[in-house]
């Protein structure tokens, strides 16, 4: 029941109705205090059954419905500037966080704040930065692992390359496979740039201790270890 009050209509809807209670309210004590009143009879016409015929003054230019239509629009005013004060409010926050975003992944979430409608956009907005921020660095870690798995095979190549007796052949896988490893580095460089905003994560150093190991023996190098990681 208090939830279906927290919404947005529910405020909106409270603050006309506080606004218009307030313009009757203002109209009734300014009617009380200063409204007209009727001339007391004089003690000789109250004798005789006779009452003054004199005509009553007109009421001031300010008297009477237009005063009381001048309070009710001023409230009304105001209530309208505040309401649409509480409206926008949500509203622009929720476009400053999306501008945020789009510049920086790790931008502060948005607050949780305001009425029902509010806070669930919030939720759905913070909800939606953790998962491509989620997206984003597990797209990372499988880009770099297919990066990192690339050079094997790719140097393999090169040395065999290195056997191919024809000048022009040579010449050309060698420069085709330079491209290939020039872009697998800029490609693990702009990951390492953009992971350094990262925790700290463990890792397995033995499995990475011997799996460069093979590589460097695939490559022709005279490579060994010893021993165990702790």
């Amino acid at each position: 029941m208090i939830r279906r009050f927290d919404t947005l209509f529910a405020r909106l809807f409270g603050g006309a109705l506080l606004a218009i209670l307030l313009a009757h309210l203002l109209a009734f004590i300014w009617f009380t205090q200063y409204g007209m009143r009727p001339p007391p009879p004089t003690a000789s016409n109250t004798e005789h059954g006779q009452f003054d015929q004199r005509p009553m003054h007109r009421p001031p230019m300010l008297g009477g419905p237009l005063i009381l239509l001048f309070f009710q629009f001023i409230t009304l005013i105001i209530a309208a500037w505040y309401g649409a004060k509480a409206l926008s409010r949500p509203v622009q926050s929720l476009s400053e966080a999306a501008e945020r975003l789009s510049e920086d992944l790790d931008s502060p979430p948005l607050e949780i704040s305001g009425p029902q409608e509010a806070r669930q956009a919030a939720q759905t907005f913070n909800l939606m930065q953790r998962k491509i921020r989620e997206q984003m660095q597990q797209r990372g870690r499988m880009l770099a692992a297919v990066s990192h798995d690339l050079r094997t095979p790719l140097s393999r190549l090169k040395l065999r390359v290195e056997q191919i007796e024809e000048p022009r052949l040579h010449g050309q896988m060698t420069q085709d496979l330079n491209d290939m490893i020039s872009m697998l580095d800029a490609t693990l460089a702009y990951l390492n740039e953009h992971r350094r905003s990262e925790g700290l994560q463990q890792f397995d150093l033995q499995a990475l201790i011997e799996s460069q190991a093979e590589n460097a023996q695939d490559n022709g190098d005279d490579v060994q270890y010893e021993g165990q990681c702790k």
